[in-house]
């Protein structure tokens, strides 16, 4: 996997992170975007970047916090 494509990936994790964070009560009112935006952050924990899947658990325990 490229660098590009890791550093787009972290990007877009990111962004959805940050939606998430913005918009809490409409995200959390949909409850299919909501799940949606947790398996794509889950997926991203397996990817075979290390980075990513440091990134992708951060974002996660940032939601959760």
């Amino acid at each position: 996997m490229s660098k590009r494509n890791i550093d787009d990936k972290i990007a877009a994790l990111t962004l959805m992170t940050e939606v998430w964070l913005s918009f809490t009560f409409y995200v959390d009112s949909k409850d299919e975007m909501a799940n949606t935006i947790l398996f794509v952050l889950k997926r991203a924990l397996r990817e075979k970047s290390l980075v990513l899947k440091l990134h992708a658990s951060g974002l996660l325990f940032t939601i959760l916090e």
